[in-house]
């Protein structure tokens, strides 16, 4: 993470969010478009630890920590359960570090806070829609489900860049 904060300034990062946007998009839509998704058993640990170390640099560039710890996991072929046991808690952990850092950088204003605010109702509905709808899912409805909302998360990320 502190790599990807270290290099923010040299990254256009409207261009970078752009293209994980694309890449989202044609990853959850290729894998929605097969009728069973594959599952990796090769690369261990070490395989783990560089999917993290790639997230945490795309969280320090641009706060995007989430997506390939959440794309890892489902290719992993975890349960439910588990992947969501692996990445709430890492990307808490990215996100926070970032916004310590980015608070000791000065980046973190009065209008970014205000930003924060507006959001936040949005975003406990959203914490509670999925709480909600979590016990209802069994796994192969839990992986799809995150492949559409990696699928909506691109075309946002997308559309927000090049609009």
């Amino acid at each position: 993470m502190p790599l990807g904060v270290a290099v923010l300034g040299s990254v256009e990062v409207a261009a970078f969010r752009a293209g994980v946007g694309v890449f989202l998009v044609l990853y959850a839509g290729g894998m929605l478009a097969l009728r069973g998704l594959p599952v990796v058993v090769w690369g261990g640990r070490a395989a783990d630890g560089a999917v993290g170390l790639l997230g945490g640099i795309m969280g320090g560039i641009a706060g995007l920590s989430g997506p390939l710890p959440t794309l890892w996991c489902g290719l992993r072929g975890w349960s439910k359960e588990a992947q969501r046991g692996v990445y709430q808690p890492y990307n808490l952990g990215v996100l926070g570090f970032a916004l310590g850092i980015y608070a000791v950088r000065g980046v973190v204003t009065a209008q970014v806070l205000e930003l924060a605010l507006i959001c936040l109702p949005l975003t406990i509905l959203g914490v509670w829609l999925g709480l909600k709808s979590y016990g209802r899912l069994d796994d192969r409805q839990f992986r799809a489900l995150v492949l559409w909302l990696l699928l909506a998360s691109g075309a946002t990320l997308t559309a927000s860049n090049l609009f």
